[in-house]
């Protein structure tokens, strides 16, 4: 179910759309390049335009609309890529199963064969030799289509990883400017934690009195979950209530999976261990249990300034929560306007 709020000018804000983005593509928020990859052709022209693109005049928003559109387009055709390489897999099996066919049928009983019987295993061998050249002929034609799709998935691959280097870019440079942003908070503020599942928003059920272009502006005390701050889908943290037991299970099932697992156990104690050290180290990105924030202080930090409502300093961007779980809630968007 989709959750929304209103930004500024009345604008909807689709909050669980990154939390899709999120779950599906946790590789956007990160630098695409990996240490293995910097030498290849690919990853050098990917790296050479994100150091040449100047991201100061673009809009998170618009980014990130930009990346959802790739990152779906790339899924696709991924997608179809292992459906090409599973239908190449089949017929080498068949492949495979019509040569055994063959060498049975030309080894088997050729002394006894009367002149019908040697007829006979003629016609039977002459049709697995046929069926035999259809699959290499298929074979041969789907070996070009997924040779032409490796290539149509690279050059969406370049894209998608430029785009989402972009977006990692686009974030660092926000964050940077956060630290030292005055900016006032009003109703529809993005907000990020550490630990969350999804980016979430700054709410109001009641205002203070004091607005912004119609929009409520927020205070230091404004920190109550839900009342003020929508909870962010879900917490990665270890210490979160939950957690240990469901990285448990999800390590146990996963372990489970693995061929030949009960021998492993029984010969192989060190490799069974290593086995779960990875597969936890995998996981953990990918647990989440319940978000519960719990704040360690009663307003938000940093917010000393000038401007009273209520006996509340006003809410700035710069301004920090930090969670009992460990988690650093800070303002990626202010509400109002990028740049303004």
């Amino acid at each position: 179910m989709s959750e929304k709020t209103q930004g500024n000018n009345g604008t909807d804000i689709d909050y669980t759309s990154q939390e899709q983005i999120r779950e599906k593509h946790e590789e956007a928020y990160a630098y695409p390049i990996q240490k293995k990859d910097k030498n290849s052709e690919l990853y050098k022209e990917v790296n050479e335009v994100l150091s040449s693109r100047d991201v100061s005049n673009d809009s998170l928003i618009s980014i990130e609309d930009e990346y959802r559109e790739i990152a779906l387009a790339f899924r696709e055709e991924q997608q179809q890529l292992g459906s090409l390489y599973n239908e190449f897999d089949e017929y080498q099996i068949n492949l495979e199963i019509i040569d055994r066919k063959l060498q049975e049928a030309m080894t088997t009983g050729e002394v006894a064969y009367s002149d019908e019987e040697r007829q006979k295993k003629q016609r039977i061998l002459n049709t697995y030799r046929e069926e035999r050249t259809e699959i290499l002929n298929v074979l041969e034609e789907n070996r070009n289509k997924v040779k032409l799709q490796e290539e149509h998935v690279k050059a969406v691959q370049k894209s998608y990883l430029i785009v989402s280097g972009l977006l990692r870019k686009k974030e660092m440079e926000i964050e940077a400017a956060r630290k030292i942003d005055e900016t006032l908070v009003i109703y529809g503020a993005r907000i990020k934690c550490k630990y969350g599942l999804r980016d979430s928003a700054l709410i109001m059920r009641k205002g203070n009195g004091a607005y912004i272009k119609g929009n409520p502006l927020f205070t230091a005390k404004d920190i109550l979950v839900d009342d003020n701050i929508l909870n962010f889908g879900g917490c990665n943290s270890s210490s979160s209530p939950g957690y240990a037991e469901k990285m448990t299970e999800i390590v146990k099932e996963a372990v489970k999976e693995k061929e030949g697992i009960e021998e492993l156990r029984e010969k192989h104690i060190k490799k069974l261990e290593k086995l779960q050290t990875r597969m936890y180290k995998e996981k953990s990105e990918k647990c989440f249990v319940k978000c519960q924030p719990i704040f360690t202080t009663k307003e938000w930090l940093d917010a000393e300034s000038g401007v009273i409502i209520n006996g509340s300093p006003v809410l700035r961007r710069k301004c920090e929560l930090v969670c009992k779980y460990g988690g650093k809630i800070t303002i990626q968007l202010s509400g109002q306007p990028e740049g303004e």
